[in-house]
């Protein structure tokens, strides 16, 4: 689900608002927060998902960074939110 808008409508708060709702965390088993910013790469986001997670992930190549995410991941209900993303390439 995206939620898309001008700057300053409240997006992020909005989103933050979700997250943290007590519900969710009888929702989802990993709920992983993201901030984005305007020039990332996909091993940037998968750094900081694993981190999230709490992996070190100190050196490793992104075939391997997905394959640890999928192995947290895999079999378990999870939320990711992406904030602050500013193109979709």
């Amino acid at each position: 689900v995206g939620i898309w808008g001008m700057r300053g409508l409240g997006k992020t708060t909005l989103a933050q608002k979700i997250f943290n709702e007590r519900s969710m965390e009888n929702h989802f088993e990993r709920r992983i927060w993201v901030s984005v910013s305007q020039t990332f790469t996909e091993e940037q986001v998968m750094r900081s998902i694993l981190k999230s997670l709490g992996d070190a992930c100190i050196g490793d190549d992104q075939s391997e960074l997905l394959r640890k995410i999928n192995q947290y991941l895999l079999g378990k209900r999870f939320l990711i939110v992406l904030d602050d993303v500013w193109h979709t390439e």
